[in-house]
């Protein structure tokens, strides 16, 4: 009976191997093309071309390694490439490395997203076994989905953000392909606050952020472990908005806490100018950094008052230097001080070459990705290497390094920094290479004929269930090639398809004002009808344009800068947010509108007058308007005060008084109008001054045919929209142009990166939609953050109420979805915060009775982020 089955299981394997090689396609030969622009010029390959790393193994190993190799680069990808080639370097040169044969293949992401994907696609492409992963978490972020789905392993050097490891373990799944050498931003805020209540002992915190997702987690839990401790945030601070020591005082005021430290939470780009805001506004509160400063800033701080601390993951020790910084000294001679990117990409290097040495069978995705997971206390420079089930990094140091005249001193491990707790579950559970099944005990006692009657009877059985699967194998292959030869939404295309695509010019304005060169402003004509006709027949004074952020307000005075109003008025550009922090007392005021009036070539000769001494700044602005009125009589002087709140911040903290406002109550006596924007009414000292001769005009959304205008125009000749797509985008975005734009611009960017044709469909926009939920615009969080807890509620329980664009719903099932989803919400604070929406923004829209959002993005993002009402406790939401 046992030989009978064997010849018949053999019989079935050899037929499936068969049928396997078949439909294999022939294996390309490898590729040889390196990239020659890397640092070093280094030869990256190890091992001889005959060498073999297990057994059946004789092609060389494929490692990709994804980094930015053109246009600027930056510290963080400078030092991790130096860390690279020392660790290329070491194992080239020591014997052991001989016995390998790897192929260290670099791509080139050029620092963006779409060139992330792309450089991953390739690396996919030329069947690599690793990848280690770029530097920076947005990057890193925006393949995790796409190294998961390749079942590639990735290995990461200083990505910190708390999102891109845990991507691997969702629902039932239990393999994960992402690792990284270094601790997350979540542990590294726990650490922080740590520090700052027990060594630094301080208690009253201002936090400045910026629009960055991936700082979002790193604020979360320092804020809630320096609460569990006792301390008490005082103020948080989008770090756009000038602070002085006056608002941080009354801040502190407010809640009973003195401040005394600033914890700051800023991407690279924005550390800088930080930096000198607190120079300028002369704020002497001592600094804690939390990620993002790179050593180069440090010379920014020689002359700054503040006391400055920063966190690293290694720190060079100077006094008793370790091989690592020997090595890297006789290299890169002329550093002050190593920090953490060199030495993490020296250990991610060398732990996956480690991993690689430890597979005993043929190296291939799956035994590098287990062997990965195996790793436990390595001896890496920057600490011992030991990966959870996640892919984090065990007890990592945290190094603290406070600044001094522009250097690093008085560095100290504050603590092993232990990340989250992981699943119990154990590898032989999770690795289907370590799972074996006992076999099933055999029957000894049978007749043999009986036997013979069974296994003839089996294999009629399993010839039936063949000739069966083959049929319904062979109808569904028909059934697929069928639908991919007649439907025009193919996700997938030819290799000559993609060689030969041209991709397509990316023209949406995300995050900026729209220009008129940009040929990418639609719409608004009502708005520019009424305006003109106010100034045409010397109406109103002072026109407020009100609407909320990123609703086109500027851009529509940028359009009246260049001359949209036609010949019924002269331009003059007030940009209160730029001028607002050159304002320090009464007469700054007058002098930088001043300065705005120069700036317009018609009126540049006029300098002295501005400057005439003997008379105030006031008394000089009001004769220099009225030379400007004598020049363009008969036509308007037009003051464009973009963000007019900027200056209102000024005289809500006392540092302007009322007087710095006689120059506007001159001005208004002339042929001048003011058209400014704003988010809210004029209050405070403005309102008496500005609101008697001042008429709103609420911007709101677009309209349904401008923003098809504003989808499709743009890209008329490049970009098609077939199947109701643009409709699809209107709906998402409610006519917002600052979203309508970001739909579209990450379309482009998807169908540039993977479908390479010249058509959107509604699966496209389904696969956009789910990567800006999973990256949000920072507009997005901003606007969320700016709500108050019943708020956000409210927006939670409505999002989970409704599961489809065009569903709406009554109080009564979004109350209940609150209940049930313990979302804690009143029925009076559901109404309060419903009232509050309908009168203060354009998210909802009613019909008979019944609510739904206007965007339907922002439901889809609410609903995906907060599902439960603990999500939305203590601060998280």
């Amino acid at each position: 009976m046992k030989s009978y089955l064997t010849v018949l299981l053999s019989f079935f394997l050899t037929l499936g191997l068969c049928s396997q090689a078949v439909g294999q396609t022939p294996s390309m030969p490898p590729s040889s093309v390196f990239y020659d622009k890397v640092k070093d010029g280094t030869d990256w390959t190890i091992g001889r071309p005959d060498s073999r790393t297990g057994p059946g193994q004789a092609e060389p190993v494929k490692v990709g390694i994804i980094y930015p190799l053109s246009g600027d680069t930056t510290e963080l990808s400078e030092g991790s490439l130096r860390g690279l080639a020392i660790a290329y370097e070491n194992l080239k040169n020591n014997r052991p490395g001989s016995k390998l044969n790897i192929e260290f293949k670099f791509y080139d992401n050029a620092k963006t997203e779409e060139g992330t994907k792309l450089a991953l696609k390739k690396a996919v492409k030329d069947n690599v076994v690793a990848v280690i992963g770029p530097t920076g978490s947005k990057l890193a972020f925006a393949i995790a989905d796409d190294v998961k789905a390749s079942e590639l392993p990735m290995v990461l050097s200083r990505s910190v953000s708390h999102k891109i490891t845990p991507r691997g373990i969702r629902e039932k799944e239990s393999l994960n392909y992402i690792f990284r050498v270094c601790f997350n931003d979540s542990v590294q805020g726990i650490a922080l606050a740590d520090y700052v209540r027990k060594d630094l002992k301080k208690a009253g915190a201002v936090i400045i952020y910026d629009d960055s997702d991936y700082q979002a987690e790193l604020i979360h839990t320092f804020k809630t472990s320096f609460k569990a401790q006792g301390g008490q945030v005082v103020k948080e601070s989008y770090f756009e908005v000038s602070i002085d020591n006056k608002m941080i005082q009354k801040a502190g005021q407010k809640v009973g806490v003195t401040p005394d430290f600033i914890f700051v939470a800023l991407t690279s780009r924005h550390c800088k100018d930080f930096i000198e805001q607190l120079r300028q506004n002369q704020i002497t509160l001592p600094v804690l950094v939390g990620g993002g400063f790179y050593q180069s800033l440090l010379s920014d701080m020689k002359n700054n008052p503040n006391d400055l601390y920063l966190g690293f993951h290694w720190v060079e020790n100077q006094a008793q230097p370790t091989a690592f910084s020997k090595e890297f000294r006789t290299r890169y001679p002329g550093i002050p001080t190593i920090v953490d990117s060199a030495p993490l990409a020296y250990d991610t290097f060398n732990v996956l070459v480690q991993a690689i040495r430890n597979v005993s069978g043929p190296v291939n995705r799956s035994s590098v990705r287990a062997s990965l997971a195996r790793i436990s206390r390595f001896p890496g420079v920057t600490g011992e290497i030991t990966f959870d089930e996640k892919g984090e990094c065990l007890n990592k140091p945290l190094i603290i390094c406070r600044v001094k005249n522009g250097t690093l001193g008085n560095c100290q491990t504050i603590r092993e920094v232990a990340n989250s707790p992981t699943s119990s579950t154990s590898k032989s559970t999770t690795e289907k290479e370590n799972i074996v099944e006992s076999p099933t005990p055999q029957p000894t006692s049978a007749p043999a004929k009986k036997d013979n009657a069974m296994l003839i009877g089996l294999i009629f059985i399993l010839l039936a269930l063949v000739g069966v699967g083959a049929i319904i194998w062979g109808g569904v292959i028909i059934i697929k090639r069928i639908i991919r030869r007649f439907r025009s939404d193919a996700t997938t295309c030819s290799a000559a398809q993609r060689d030969s695509f041209e991709p397509i010019k990316n023209v949406y304005v995300v995050g900026n004002p729209v220009k008129p060169g940009d040929n990418m402003f639609f719409g608004r004509e009502e708005d520019f009808r009424e305006v003109r006709n106010w100034i045409k027949t010397d109406g109103p004074k002072v026109i407020l344009l009100r609407g909320g952020r990123r609703s086109g307000k500027t851009s529509i005075l940028l359009q009246i800068l260049y001359g949209r109003l036609g010949e019924e008025g002269e331009a003059i550009n007030c940009d209160f947010h730029s001028i607002a922090p050159k304002v320090a007392h009464d007469e700054d005021l007058p002098l930088q509108i001043g300065q705005a009036v120069l700036a317009n070539d018609k009126f540049s000769d006029l300098k002295e007058i501005l400057h005439q001494q003997g008379h105030s700044a006031t008394a000089n602005l009001g004769r220099m308007a009225r030379e400007c009125l004598t020049r363009i009589h008969p036509r308007k002087l037009l003051f464009l005060c973009d963000e007019y709140e900027a200056i209102e911040e000024h005289f809500e903290t006392g540092k302007l008084s009322p007087r710095a406002l006689m120059w506007a109550r001159d001005l208004l006596t002339l042929p001048v109008h003011f058209i400014m924007t704003g988010s809210r009414d004029f209050e405070g000292v403005l309102r008496p001054v500005l609101s008697d001769v001042c008429v709103i005009r609420e911007i709101s959304m677009l309209s349904e045919r401008d923003t098809l205008d504003l989808i499709r125009l743009p890209v008329k000749n490049t970009l098609e929209y077939r199947d109701k797509t643009a409709k699809m985008i209107y709906r998402l975005s409610g006519g917002h142009p600052f979203y309508t734009q970001l739909i579209c611009q990450t379309l482009v960017n998807h169908i540039n990166a993977n479908l390479f044709r010249r058509y959107a469909l509604p699966d496209d926009i389904s696969a956009t939609v789910n990567f800006i939920l999973r990256n949000p615009a920072g507009h997005i969080q901003e606007s969320w953050r700016s709500l108050s807890v019943e708020a956000k509620k409210a927006l939670a329980a409505l999002a989970n109420t409704l599961k489809y664009p065009t569903d709406y719903t009554d109080e009564d099932s979004v109350l209940a979805t609150a209940e049930k989803l313990r979302f804690r919400l009143e029925p009076q604070q559901y109404y309060e915060a419903i009232a509050w929406f309908k009168e203060k923004t354009h998210l909802l829209e009613w019909d008979s009775g019944m609510i739904r959002f206007k965007q339907d993005l922002i439901r889809c993002w609410v609903r995906y982020s907060y599902q439960t009402g603990e999500q939305i406790a203590d601060g998280r939401g």
